[in-house]
């Protein structure tokens, strides 16, 4: 199963499971709103491997734990981006108790200095850093290695395919970054 948390229209999860008809493609967003027309579009294409889902990234579906091969985060804002880039280890513990052991974890967080410095203090981040050694023991303490940090390069930007990642692109002075991790076995997390 592949997860894309934050998935906000949904799309990322639509193409997904076109591409990869033998996974299940989970979409979680807090606000099922923006999901709607995926949704219905899964429906009409008769997608049965796209599925979506309303939840908070700090209060995830207990169902679904340990089902997860692969998450995504695209672009996260607010508290999702608290979780990913700080991070906030309880609530990203949350998020890999959806994960299996071996699942591969990947966050693409996105800074403008013009645009994000506010919101990014409030978060209780600096603005436009990502601490690779703060985020390796954060995730450590969640379950996960952390395999790098590394940044994002314009066509990797380009080809996240979102109407949001579309919007940011033209944002001036745009920083982007991607971290990769892998949740650690089972009987090696810490509770």
């Amino acid at each position: 199963m592949s997860v894309d948390l934050g998935t906000g229209d949904g799309n990322a999860v639509l193409r997904a499971a076109r591409a990869e008809p033998a996974w299940l493609h989970v979409g979680i967003d807090a606000v099922a709103e923006g999901m709607t027309a995926a949704s219905g579009r899964a429906h009409r294409e008769r997608l049965e491997n796209a599925l979506f889902v309303r939840a908070a990234a700090e209060a995830l579906p207990p169902e679904l734990a340990g089902c997860a091969a692969r998450m995504t985060v695209v672009l996260p804002w607010r508290s999702l981006l608290r979780i990913v880039a700080a991070p906030d280890a309880e609530a990203l513990a949350g998020i890999r108790r959806l994960c299996g052991p071996g699942a591969l974890f990947r966050a693409v967080v996105a800074y403008s200095p013009e645009r994000d410095a506010r919101t990014w203090r409030e978060l209780g981040l600096e603005p436009g850093v990502v601490d690779e050694r703060s985020l390796a023991k954060g995730y450590a303490s969640a379950g996960f290695t952390l395999l790098g940090v590394r940044d994002c390069t314009k066509q990797e930007f380009a080809a996240l395919g979102t109407a949001w990642a579309r919007r940011l692109a033209r944002s001036p002075g745009r920083m982007a970054w991607v971290l990769t991790a892998i949740a650690a076995e089972a009987h090696s997390m810490k509770a």
